[in-house]
């Protein structure tokens, strides 16, 4: 069982976002579905039993926030950049003192 993927429910999806599970039945639905790039990843046991593999959640977290940087702010490359960048002042910085 190990080796299986974890498996959620849209109640554990809400609880992971920290958001209210209405709104995590709002992207399952298929007019949600038709306006997002990239629809949260969800497969149907039954009518009733929706669910998502945490690893697709977390990929598609990924995804979302990458698309956001890229539309609204720096890339992962830029903020690695930046990051190495601080961190090369704060020790050229620490040797001063």
């Amino acid at each position: 069982m190990k080796d299986e993927p974890e498996i959620l429910t849209l109640k554990d999806v809400a609880r992971i976002l920290r958001t209210a599970t209405n709104k995590i039945y709002e992207l399952t639905r298929g007019r949600a579905k038709a306006r997002m790039d990239d629809p949260l990843p969800v497969f149907k046991i039954h009518s009733k039993m929706t669910r998502i593999r945490k690893a697709d959640l977390m990929d598609w977290l990924d995804r979302m926030i990458e698309k956001q940087r890229a539309e609204y702010g720096e890339t992962t490359q830029q903020r690695q950049t930046r990051q190495k960048k601080q961190a090369t002042e704060d020790f050229k910085e620490r040797g001063k003192k």
